[in-house]
Order: C-alpha cells, then structure tokens, then sequence
C-alpha cells in the first residue's frame, strides 16, 4: 500500500499558505483537468502529493506556538473506597428477611384462601343437593323429619339436664371439701400463730436466763479472787 505521508505533515492542517484544499492554481489552457468552460478542476490525489509542505507552515511566519498546561483535579486519582456500610448491609438483610417473611405469609394466605374456595364448594354442592331433596320431598316426608328431629333435640336436652344435675353435686361436694380445708387451713395458721407466740416467750425467757447466768458467774469470780485475797492476808 502506498502512503503519502512522506511528503504531507499535520503542521500544514492550519497553514495558510497550504496548496493543497486552500488555493486552487490551474490555467483554462493547460492544465488536463480543465473543462470546456474554462473551469478549474480539483487536482488528483497523486498531485496533491508531489507538492511538499514544510513544519514552518504551522503558523505561516516559522513559528511555533506553546501549548498551556493541562491541569486537572488530583483527588480523581485518589483510590474509590467501595466499601458496603455495614448499617446499610444490615438494612438490606432486615429488607430480604421481611420480603422472605411477607412471601411466606402471602404464600400461607393464598392457600388458606383456596381451602376455603374448596370448602365454600363443598358446601355449595351440598347445599344444592339439600334443595334438591327438598324439593322431591313432600309434606308428609318433611313432618316426619321434622318430629324425627325434635324427638333427637328432646332426648339430648334429657341428657345435657342429667348431666347438669350430676355436676352440679360434684360441686356441691367439691366446694365442701373447700371449706373443710379453708377451716383446717385456718385452725394450723392460729397453731402456728400459737407456736410462734410460745416460741418468742421462751427465747426471751432463754435470754434472761443466760444473762443472769452471766451475772452469777461475774459474782462467783469475784468471789473467789476476794476469798483468795483473804487467804493470802490470813496467811501472812
């Protein structure tokens, strides 16, 4: 592949002298690419070529111009702390544990709500069925039914009296038993009471009595240190 970068340089981009794209040169009478009108035509590439360009037409006098300094903020180069606040980490589990939580409930209530569409079917169908006897049923079928009925909520009614009757003396006897244990109850409280009194009597007399025993033996060794005294002056 042939480059024309030999004799074409990127200081004539801003020359104004450049011969190439600025300035067209070209004679009606004996350039080849001229038209019939006398027209100028664009050169080839392979004569835009041929013509050299020099560094000096940067500026068009040779010349060259100081770029500024490029600055820029130095804290950009500073390392990104990523770290995840542990507060916010903390949130953000407490957040998945009370989605997990609401999914479980919604999961639960979902299906308590379709174990209720399945019974509220049960008991449409059965309600549909009962209507359907009913109405094949007649009059007589229904009163015979109905006694039939009664008789059954008669006999138990018998049976809840019977039963009644029966609690109601156990607890009579109970309640008996309650306040013969209140009174026993009673009676040790005043026996304790009693026993306690007596107790306190005979500590305090307890006392007393080794206080006195206490002052007894007090006199007694008095006693004797006098009697030896007296022993020792007799003897003397």
């Amino acid at each position: 592949m042939t480059s024309h970068s030999g004799n074409f340089s990127t200081s004539s981009l801003t020359s104004p002298k450049a011969s190439y794209g600025s300035k067209r040169e070209c004679s009606p009478s004996h350039s080849p690419h001229s038209s019939r009108d006398g027209a100028c035509s664009s050169p080839t590439m392979g004569e835009a070529s041929k013509k050299s360009f020099s560094s000096s037409s940067l500026t068009g006098h040779g010349y060259y111009y100081t770029y500024p300094r490029v600055s820029f903020n130095q804290d950009l180069l500073a390392p990104l702390h990523l770290d995840v606040d542990p507060a916010l980490r903390e949130i953000k589990n407490k957040e998945k544990d009370d989605i997990k939580m609401l999914n479980n409930q919604f999961a639960a209530l979902i299906g308590k709500v379709q174990s209720l569409e399945q019974h509220n079917h049960v008991l449409a169908t059965r309600w549909k069925f009962l209507k359907e006897q009913d109405n094949s049923l007649s009059d007589l079928d229904i009163k015979l039914l109905y006694d039939r009925y009664m008789n059954k909520l008669n006999l138990e009614m018998r049976s809840i009296d019977a039963e009644k009757e029966q609690l109601d003396s156990e607890l009579d006897e109970v309640l008996a038993s309650m306040d013969s244990f209140r009174t026993k109850y009673e009676e040790e409280i005043n026996k304790r009471s009693g026993m306690e009194f007596t107790f306190t009597s005979l500590k305090k007399d307890l006392d007393n009595g080794f206080l006195h025993k206490t002052e007894l033996e007090t006199k007694l060794s008095g006693l004797h240190a006098w009697v030896e005294l007296m022993n020792t002056i007799h003897e003397q």
